[in-house]
């Protein structure tokens, strides 16, 4: 499901935030991750805010990997979502709109990919 190779995108490539198969983070960024998002859902899309928020970038590579979980949506998937989301609308970069949070990934590596049109859908609901 996760393990299959996608085509069709130009890596490298600047994205909003990445799934957490696997992220490399600078040793020296003035950030970490959120150790209050306990568990294993939203840290890697937490840590990906905190990067646009203080002005850094995030970027999708092409790497050959593959995502061996089940994406499944457990109680803490739902608590770590609500807590992601309020912290989140509290410190105004997540959308006006409903905000929605994937759970399958898209992309070669993982990641995230919202462009104009995903914007718009969740805009527009």
């Amino acid at each position: 499901r996760y393990g299959k190779r996608r085509e069709g995108s130009t890596l490298p490539a600047l994205v909003e935030t990445l799934d957490e198969n696997c992220l490399v983070v600078r040793r020296d960024l003035p950030f970490r991750f959120d150790e209050s998002l306990a568990g294993y859902h939203f840290y890697g899309v937490d840590l990906c805010l905190e990067s646009l928020s203080r002005g850094f970038s995030n970027w999708a590579l092409d790497c050959p990997l593959r995502h061996l979980g089940r994406g499944d949506k457990d109680a803490s998937y739902y608590r770590l979502k609500e807590q992601l989301e309020q912290k989140w609308r509290r410190r105004r970069l997540a959308p006006r709109a409903r905000w929605r949070i994937p759970v399958r990934t898209h992309g070669p590596s993982g990641s995230l990919r919202f462009g104009w049109r995903d914007r718009w859908r969740t805009k527009n609901r």
